[in-house]
């Protein structure tokens, strides 16, 4: 089975605050298909979440089917714990955290070519990243926030892909997580790329 998932959003660092949309219409119809069943009207629409501080709302066309119109609502507090407790700190949300883990690529990376991202031009590298490594190279101020984004990655070496522009800003990040899926003995052949354009 193949999927695809794809997300947009926009992320305050001041302020802790982000939205995100996230179309899940491809699973929705593979699932459906499977069944030999067509989608039910509305789950063809985007999942909204929207984050202030440690408050999460939420909208999902699921949740219309169950009963609950609308937006929903939800903090630690109503779950009877901290928001460190649930990963929700500072930097939490913060899509460049995944940027740290460049800092554990082991060599030279490759230069695979040029590439334009969103009307950029960019040079296409590849690697693998240690996270150990990249963990360790982080000043120790800012090492807690970033472990426990990587840390949901796993250990060991991860093959990446970065497109960098020509200001050596990171327009295109892809992880190839399928090894380290697979370790987790989920059974069979185990493939996942996580693509992020910034």
């Amino acid at each position: 089975e193949t999927m695809d998932l794809t997300a947009s959003g926009a992320y305050d660092a001041a302020h802790q605050r982000m939205s995100m949309e996230l179309d899940m219409g491809a699973l929705f119809e593979d699932l459906a298909a499977g069944a030999g069943e067509s989608v039910p009207a509305g789950l063809d629409e985007p999942m909204q979440m929207v984050v202030d501080g440690t408050a999460i709302y939420v909208r999902a066309p699921m949740f219309d089917l169950l009963g609950r119109a609308g937006w929903l609502s939800l903090t630690p507090e109503d779950l009877g714990t901290t928001a460190d407790a649930l990963g929700l700190g500072a930097g939490a949300y913060d899509p460049s955290s995944v940027l740290e883990s460049l800092r554990g690529v082991s060599g030279e990376p490759t230069v695979v070519g040029t590439d334009v991202v969103r009307g950029v031009p960019t040079t296409h590298y590849a690697a693998t990243v240690d996270l150990a490594d990249a963990l360790a190279q982080l000043p120790e101020d800012q090492r807690a926030m970033v472990e426990a984004q990587l840390g949901k990655l796993g250990d060991g070496a991860i093959p990446i892909d970065v497109w960098v522009d020509d200001d050596g800003l990171p327009r295109r990040l892809a992880m190839d997580m399928g090894q380290m899926l697979g370790s987790l003995g989920l059974g069979g052949d185990v493939s996942a790329v996580m693509t992020m354009e910034l």
